[in-house]
C-alpha cells in the first residue's frame, strides 16, 4: 500500500506522507524493503544522512536496493564522500548475487 501511496498509482490518489508513515511502520518490523524506500524518500528531500543510515540498515538485511542506493551516495557525495571508485564498485560488486553479504562488501562505513 506504501508504494501505492507513494506513486499515486492504480486509483490511489498520491500521498506521500501516508506513505511515509506506511514505509516506517514496516521498517520498524523489519522489513528490508521498506528501510530502502525510506533512504529513497530522504535522498530525494536531500536529507542525505537518514537516507545513508536507512540504506545501511537495508544493506545489512542483504537488500539490494540498500547496497544499490549506498553506491548511488558514494558516486554523487549525498550523505557520504564522493568516490566514483567506491560508487561503482558497489554496485559493480550487485551483479554477484553473493556480494550482497555485509561480509563481503566492505566499503560500507558506519
Amino acid at each position: 500500500m506504501a508504494h501505492l501511496y507513494h506513486m499515486g498509482s492504480h486509483g490511489v490518489p498520491r500521498d506521500r506522507e501516508a506513505a511515509l508513515h506506511l514505509f516506517s511502520l514496516a521498517a520498524k518490523r523489519g522489513e528490508p524493503s521498506a528501510h530502502s524506500a525510506l533512504g529513497y524518500i530522504n535522498l530525494r528531500r536531500r536529507h542525505y544522512a537518514r537516507a545513508v543510515a536507512a540504506f545501511r540498515r537495508a544493506a545489512k538485511l542483504n537488500d539490494p536496493s540498500g547496497w544499490a542506493g549506498i553506491g548511488m551516495a558514494y558516486l554523487y557525495g549525498a550523505g557520504l564522500p564522493q568516490s566514483d571508485e567506491l560508487g561503482a564498485k558497489v554496485r559493480l560488486d550487485l551483479l554477484d548475487i553473493s556480494s550482497t553479504s555485509p561480509n563481503r562488501i566492505s566499503v560500507v562505513h558506519s
